[in-house]
């Protein structure tokens, strides 16, 4: 199905019977008193919680990986390196 109206917003929920329970962010100024159409994605349990499981302990091990080397060898400093990457690039909305 094609949409050309405007960009479509994204939230997360839970559906339980026949309502949905945000998580998270909750769509602002919803219409009560009327319907507003939605497309809901369905996640099988399997899926969602292994991969949210699959990403942090793949995350947890590079980290462990990395702090058992020592960390990055060509930053000894790492509050000179953040203050020099920063002095790089302007920052938002300041002039440079």
């Amino acid at each position: 199905m094609r949409y050309d109206k405007g960009m479509l917003s994204t939230y997360r929920a839970i559906l339980r019977g026949d309502r949905l329970e945000w998580r998270g962010e909750e769509p602002e100024s919803l219409p009560r008193q009327r319907g507003i159409e939605v497309i809901v994605t369905i996640l099988s349990e399997e899926t969602s919680s292994r991969r949210k499981n699959g990403r942090g302990a793949a995350m947890a091990a590079a980290l462990q990986r990395l702090a058992d080397a020592g960390g990055l060898p060509e930053m000894r400093d790492p509050l000179q390196w953040e203050r020099d990457t920063r002095a790089d690039r302007p920052l938002p909305g300041r002039k440079p």
